[in-house]
């Protein structure tokens, strides 16, 4: 075979074995995300659920407080009003992407400054203007007070909301617990089941039976994500949408997520993380 004609022929498998695999990694991809958002009780009907799978907690968090300030935004807009000086709301004590993501987005970060950790509901609440794009409840690690914390949050919200045209969200940054709560501590109530919760993110700790570092962000349906943060690419006649801050990265995560949730199953993970713990 003459070296033109064998570059072609590689090229043919490099095409051909493209054609399956961009569709598969999306096909992997979709799925992780609606078991993620099936496990904090999604209620969005569609088959596929709104999400994102991110490179890291840090990534999963900026997107979702993104997502918030575009909405915020566009609402502004449609109002005829400028988009100036935007807000959100926030316990003080925090993790640091918090303090990043104000500074490089210019957006003002808000803590009570008359409570010991900032994280009384009515202290938040008195913090929201129509300038807020979002309250973000941060969940603290092994403290399941914090994490009850977030339903009188939620309710408080609603009050706040009662007498508002524009609707302040509610964002639960899970952390490491947002993928153990699902399956030590079921019945607590903090992810979509409270009613002002519109975006929650999370990532993979060691000992959950799922890739480490991996992020997940999940929307409460397709309407709290913005147009414009969904970017789609055509790869080798493949169709593939995401939303991220980047679109080229290593699917070993997914490849890791998928195979375990689905050899494991619900109660596999559950014995697997309550077995670790202890």
């Amino acid at each position: 075979m003459a070296q033109s004609d064998k570059d072609t022929g590689q090229a043919a498998n490099r095409q051909a074995s493209g054609d399956i695999e961009y569709p598969q990694v999306a096909y992997v991809n979709g799925q992780c995300i609606n078991i993620v958002a099936s496990l904090w009780h999604t209620p969005e009907p569609l088959a596929w659920k709104s999400g994102a799978v991110a490179r890291s907690n840090e990534e999963a968090c900026v997107i979702a407080a993104t997502a918030a300030w575009l909405r915020w935004r566009e609402l502004m807009m449609a109002e005829g009003r400028l988009p100036a000086s935007p807000n959100f709301v926030i316990p003080s004590s925090h993790p640091s992407i918090w303090d990043n993501f104000s500074h490089l987005w210019n957006i003002e970060m808000r803590s009570p400054s008359d409570c010991p950790d900032g994280s009384d509901p009515d202290a938040l609440t008195q913090l929201c203007d129509d300038n807020t794009i979002c309250v973000i409840n941060p969940i603290s690690s092994g403290r399941q007070s914090s994490i009850r914390q977030i339903e009188r949050l939620d309710h408080a919200i609603g009050d706040l909301n009662a007498h508002r045209l524009r609707p302040v969200p509610l964002h639960i940054d899970a952390g490491d617990e947002g993928l153990l709560l699902p399956f030590t501590a079921p019945e607590l109530i903090w992810d979509f089941r409270l009613t002002n919760v519109t975006s929650i993110s999370a990532y993979c700790p060691d000992g959950s039976q799922t890739f480490p570092g991996t992020g997940f962000v999940c929307w409460r349906d397709r309407k709290c994500v913005p147009g414009g943060m969904l970017f789609a690419i055509n790869y080798l006649g493949t169709e593939i949408s995401q939303i991220g801050l980047n679109f080229s990265r290593s699917s070993d995560s997914l490849m890791e997520h998928y195979p375990r949730y689905v050899r494991l199953g619900y109660d596999g993970i559950r014995n697997a993380v309550l077995s670790r713990q202890h």
